[in-house]
């Protein structure tokens, strides 16, 4: 596996993990984020 394929899904599921934090208003207003 090339590290580049490795650091890219490494980084879609932080954005997935972020994004789902993000759409979760009371995780935003509760200062979670």
């Amino acid at each position: 596996m090339k590290p580049r394929t490795a650091k890219s899904m490494e980084l879609e599921e932080t954005n997935a993990r972020w994004n789902e934090c993000l759409n979760s208003y009371e995780k935003v207003r509760r200062g979670v984020c």
